[in-house]
């Protein structure tokens, strides 16, 4: 799979590379970058953190469905407790929450959730 992680946090970024080694795995640290390389490649899954130094997941998520941005699944990563109505609209929109601190368990999960059919 091409999986594309955007997060500020220099070492989530390094332990979701080593963690999804198995798989083409490219990283971004805000919605700009995040925005340019969707523009141009395509990724079965996106993987980004809520709150970037330059906007917030959602935003990325949004754009992604009004552009002609190439993605087959995203997921949202946070830090931030977040009560059962916000996960409810989170996977409304048809995505997966991930929460900080997370481990092999959950990753794995998520990744059965990206290969899964649609």
């Amino acid at each position: 799979m091409r999986i594309l992680v955007i997060d500020d946090e220099r070492l989530i970024r390094r332990t979701l590379r080593r963690a999804l080694a198995a798989h083409t795995v490219q990283t971004v640290e805000s919605c700009a970058e995040a925005r340019e390389v969707l523009a141009t490649a395509a990724f079965d899954l996106v993987l980004s953190d809520m709150h970037l130094p330059d906007g917030v997941g959602t935003e990325i998520h949004d754009w992604i469905l009004s552009s002609d941005a190439q993605v087959r699944r995203f997921a949202f990563m946070t830090g931030s407790p977040m009560t059962a109505a916000e996960r409810a609209t989170m996977t409304s929109r048809g995505t997966q929450v991930l929460t900080k601190p997370f481990g092999r368990e959950e990753v794995t999960r998520l990744l059965d959730w990206a290969q899964s059919p649609e």
